[in-house]
């Protein structure tokens, strides 16, 4: 038997993420609602992948320790264009670097403000169905 595939637009995707499963190599891009009133080329856009359940599963040992949560959070950042980090009077575009291991790097994680740490990781329970 033939597996059944439909093709969905991005807003039937937003409504279902979250509630149904989603692939290993399902990714989504976000904009956090923070930046929306900025002009389009200051509009950060992260690439981020739902935690699987074994990560959801240490999610809960983390409690208030915060290099478990950014160490949690930098593994789900696959990418980013648009983040700027303002020095002086100009905007400095910030390179995403990976670790070895294809990781977003410990000290550009460090690079982003706590309010958008916190965006992305109430984003990225969003779409692995924690909340």
């Amino acid at each position: 038997m033939e597996t059944k595939k439909i093709v969905l637009d991005q807003e039937m995707i937003n409504r279902m993420v979250g509630c149904l499963p989603v692939s290993n190599d399902f990714t989504v891009n976000f904009t956090p609602e923070s930046t929306k009133e900025l002009p389009e080329e200051f509009r950060p856009i992260f690439r981020l992948k739902p935690f699987n359940h074994s990560q959801i599963k240490s999610l809960g040992k983390i409690g208030n320790n915060d290099d478990a949560a950014l160490d949690a959070l930098r593994k789900q950042i696959l990418g980013w264009s648009n983040l700027y980090e303002i020095n002086n009077n100009e905007a400095v575009e910030i390179e995403y670097v990976s670790d070895s291991q294809g990781n977003l790097d410990r000290s550009s994680v460090n690079k982003l403000s706590i309010r958008l740490s916190v965006e992305i990781l109430n984003e990225l329970t969003r779409i692995s169905g924690i909340k």
